[in-house]
């Protein structure tokens, strides 16, 4: 690279830019590569739930869809800068939406009946929310609430697990009532014969 009549400060300055300007562009070594791949998973698995926007809409209503499209914005965003070196503690603000926006999805799990993309959204969000409060944020509620919604979430799923094998016995168990074998009827018979 020509650097013309620079001085050797503005041309190793001018390197610290060009160097800067890749690092922003490429997520960095090895080692992060595969976290990035997880964290672009999860993403894109969050990103596939939220198309039903429509159920959503209706089950969060409009106020608490965007208090959860704004958390998810800010732990996405900032997640991306820690792949990129780039840690900023977020702000009391930023902390407040996600900490607003859990608190709409526990109120969600809580209040009204479960649907499977309900229960998908929650799991993934939480590990999300999870992972971001570990590396960035450090802080206890946050992270007491993400527990708690995952496993209101995965204790649902648990539940419901128990309750179709539950009528899977309860089925099998009617069909073994009804029936009899031929040696019990040959048995009342025989009662009713000496009761005679």
């Amino acid at each position: 690279m020509s650097y013309g009549g620079m001085s050797k400060e503005d041309q190793k300055a001018v390197k610290e830019e060009v160097n800067r300007a890749r690092q922003d562009r490429q997520v960095q070594p090895e080692a992060n590569r595969a976290a990035y791949k997880a964290f672009c998973e999860a993403i894109n698995r969050i990103d596939n739930i939220v198309g039903h926007k429509k159920d959503f809409s209706q089950l969060y209503g409009p106020k608490g869809m965007k208090i959860i499209v704004a958390a998810y914005e800010v732990v996405k965003t900032q997640s991306e800068e820690i792949f990129r070196d780039r840690k900023n503690p977020p702000t009391k603000e930023e902390q407040e939406v996600v900490h607003r926006a859990l608190n709409v999805l526990q109120d969600v799990l809580l209040t009204k009946p479960m649907a499977p993309f309900v229960r998908d959204l929650s799991i993934e969000f939480a590990r999300l929310v999870t992972n971001w409060d570990k590396a960035i944020c450090k802080c206890q509620p946050i992270y007491r609430e993400c527990l708690v919604i995952d496993q209101l979430a995965r204790g649902h799923l648990s539940l419901m697990t128990a309750i179709d094998v539950l009528k899977g016995l309860v089925a099998k168990g009617q069909r073994h009532l009804q029936y009899t074998p031929p040696a019990f009827e040959i048995s009342r018979a025989y009662l009713e014969l000496d009761k005679e």
